[in-house]
């Protein structure tokens, strides 16, 4: 489920490396490998099978040494994606659907090296007037792969960064 940027020596071509993951049981699923030019551009697709109640989806960004940071919130049916503070000539998405959407980092460079993976969530629904059902925190375990010491891991704890509401 993580993706990472790695540019050959001869800075021609950039590698989209990334491993599948899983999410409380359920498998999100990222692709093996992907190769790029380096000035062109990478869709990431991802897909899972929570069912479609699960039609949002969250991409995350991992640059080497910073804090890992959201790149985009999408809903399915919607083209209006929040990007929040990144730039939207830089990133694309779509969403059509519950169950899959896709990540598109334009016009590749070295500085876009870094951990790029997607995590999906179900709306929060209202118990009664003031009061969320929120949905409890998750964990996931990602593995790094294409790393120089082998392979590490790293724990990610995470809960809705949006709020969307379903009156009934």
């Amino acid at each position: 489920m993580i993706k990472r940027y790695k540019l050959n020596k001869w800075n021609k071509f950039t590698s989209l490396i990334t491993r599948t993951g899983f999410a409380g049981g359920s498998d999100v699923t990222q692709p093996a490998v992907l190769w790029k030019n380096k000035s062109g551009d990478a869709t990431i697709d991802c897909s899972h099978k929570k069912g479609p109640t699960y039609f949002q989806m969250y991409w995350f960004r991992q640059l080497p040494g910073k804090t890992m940071e959201l790149v985009v919130f999408t809903t399915a049916g919607s083209s209006k994606h929040d990007f929040g503070s990144f730039s939207q000539e830089k990133f694309s998405a779509t969403k059509a659907e519950a169950e899959s959407g896709a990540l598109t980092v334009k016009s590749l460079e070295p500085a876009d090296e870094g951990r790029y993976f997607c995590a999906v969530s179900s709306a929060q629904r209202c118990r009664r007037a003031g009061r969320l059902n929120k949905n409890p925190g998750s964990q996931r375990r990602l593995t790094v792969v294409g790393t120089a010491g082998g392979s590490q891991s790293a724990v990610c704890s995470f809960s809705s960064l949006h709020t969307h509401i379903q009156r009934k």
